[in-house]
């Protein structure tokens, strides 16, 4: 038992082996954890390393946008003022920009996907979701301008790793969590179906085991920059591999038929 709590799996016996999945099964389940962390680090490093390239595109896109057509404004207890001639509206193919502290614009223009007004002390925003309005009563001291853009960008530059990195891992946990929790429901029913009578540990372990060949899959997906189908695949591939969880289990000697 403390060899299989040390060494609860074998890598090269994922595939396949029965005597792989019985040591996950009784291996501790604190080792199992540990296991499954790595499974979400290895997914999250590649994950940030596939989406990293586009999200700093995307914020240089988004830099330039705001340098060119964003006016310089400033906050002081909650009023906002600008030198630009008002109402000032920049309009793109999907978004509507609106600055006015004058009180002549009070609601965002309805026939953009998205629109950003803002006023003297309010700043509006429209998304297909629905109208988000947020009050600048609360800041102070605060100057919109191109200096202030390019530090805010160049940061998230820099920290657009971390960022992405720990976003992908919160992310892919609460997955993982879940898709075992639903794992464990179908192996407790396929357990008591063939008269395994697994402990619900055994079951956890396994249902962590279990995700090896389809994180490999889902990692798969992500270099391939998005199969459209991975992730039905990994799901019915982590189903399969419930199931031969439970088969690969011993039978209990007192299930078992008397020989003759």
């Amino acid at each position: 038992m403390a060899a299989a709590a040390e060494h609860p799996v074998r890598p090269r016996s994922i595939f396949w082996s029965r005597e792989a999945y019985r040591r996950a099964a009784s291996a501790s389940v604190p080792s199992m954890l540990w296991y499954l962390a790595g499974l979400i680090t290895l997914t999250a490093i590649v994950v940030t390393f596939a989406v990293q390239p586009v999200l700093v595109q995307r914020l240089d896109q988004l830099e330039a946008w705001m340098l060119r057509y964003l006016p310089e404004f400033s906050i002081h207890h909650g009023v906002v003022t600008s030198a630009v001639p008002q109402p000032y509206v920049v309009k793109t193919k999907e978004l509507v920009f609106t600055l006015d502290t004058t009180g002549q614009t009070t609601e965002v223009d309805p026939t953009y996907p998205y629109a950003v007004l803002l006023t003297r002390q309010q700043l509006v925003v429209r998304s297909p979701d629905g109208i988000d309005q947020r009050d600048m009563s609360q800041l102070d001291g605060l100057v919109v301008d191109a200096p202030m853009i390019e530090r805010v960008t160049e940061g998230l530059r820099s920290w657009i790793w971390v960022i992405v990195g720990l976003a992908a891992g919160i992310v892919l946990a609460a997955v993982r969590l879940g898709q075992i929790l639903l794992g464990t429901l179908l192996m407790l029913l396929v357990s008591a179906l063939l008269h395994r009578r697994l402990r619900y540990a055994a079951l956890f372990n396994l249902g962590v085991y279990a995700l090896t060949v389809p994180t490999l899959l889902d990692l798969l997906g992500v270099g391939s920059l998005g199969f459209p189908y991975a992730w039905w695949l990994s799901c019915g591939v982590y189903a399969g591999y419930l199931i031969w969880a439970v088969l690969a289990q011993p039978v209990p000697a007192r299930e078992m038929a008397p020989s003759a």
